[in-house]
Order: structure tokens, then C-alpha cells, then sequence
């Protein structure tokens, strides 16, 4: 399965009385007309991975669970945290989830409790602390999160 994290989803806006502004929650995933600026759908991984790279990766101990992101929700709410980050779902040999995340300039494994990162990015951090100011699985899901548009 690969997404760009969670990059459908319904967004329903109400005009502020000046028309200046607009407010709103998200709905139901749905996806009829990309906005500009969305995610792409292919990710940037091949362009920024290889065997010599992740000989240079970073080793770290994650504190973020793979499964967290099976979550549609929350694939959703890190989505809106962590802007230009691609995901990717692979199982290891074992068949338990781990996850890549990827930019244009960096990318992260994750897998059962271990992280190996390169470039200048801190993807691992990032999700860690997205997912902190995300809802717990199996709570409040995407309605939790909202979207403002407000003059300059």
C-alpha cells in the first residue's frame, strides 16, 4: 500500500460573516478534485534511497509503533503535521508492519521499535511529536482536526 499519509478527506468550511475568512472540521475520506499544493501520489523514496545511503542512515530507537499508522485517523492527522512527507507500508519478513517515510531530501524505516533515517530531516522525530498532538487510535478521528483559511 503506498499513500502520501492520509491525503483524502473532506473538509467542511463555513464563511465568516466579513467574508475575510472561513472555518471548519474535516468529514468523511473523500477525494473529487486535488487541491493545489497536494501531495503527490508517487512517492520520492527511489529518488532518495540506496544501498550506500542506508549504510550512512542514522540507527535510533523509536518510540513510535508501526502499527499507529495502520490507522486510517491516524495516517490522516500526521498527514496534516508533516507537510511534503510521503508514506510507504511494507511488511518484514516476519510480516509485522514497518513503515518508510519519505521527503525529497530524506527518508526514515520503521519497524519494531527501531528507526534508520538519512538525510538532513528528522522523519522519526517528526512523526513522534506529530503523533502526539494526534488522537489516540480507536478515539475521535479526522472530525477531530479542522482547517482555517484567514487573510494575511
Amino acid at each position: 500500500m503506498e499513500d502520501t499519509f492520509q491525503p483524502a478527506g473532506l473538509a467542511v468550511l463555513s464563511v465568516d460573516a466579513d467574508r475575510r475568512g472561513a472555518s471548519g472540521r474535516f468529514g468523511m475520506p473523500l477525494t473529487f478534485m486535488d487541491l493545489r499544493g497536494q501531495r503527490r501520489p508517487d512517492t520520492p523514496l527511489p529518488h532518495v534511497y540506496s544501498t550506500a545511503r542506508w549504510k550512512e542512515s542514522r540507527h535510533g530507537i523509536a518510540t513510535l509503533p508501526p502499527e499507529f499508522l495502520d490507522d486510517f485517523h491516524a495516517r490522516f492527522a500526521l498527514g496534516l503535521r508533516l507537510p511534503g512527507v510521503h508514506a510507504t507500508r511494507t511488511p518484514t519478513p516476519d510480516g509485522s508492519p514497518a513503515w518508510w517515510l519519505a521527503t525529497d531530501t530524506s527518508w526514515a524505516y520503521l519497524c519494531a521499535g527501531e528507526t534508520f533515517q538519512w538525510g538532513p530531516r528528522d522523519l522519526a522525530g517528526e512523526a513522534e511529536q506529530a503523533r502526539a498532538g494526534a488522537a489516540p487510535v480507536g478515539t475521535a478521528g479526522r472530525q477531530r482536526g479542522g482547517a482555517c483559511s484567514c487573510p494575511p
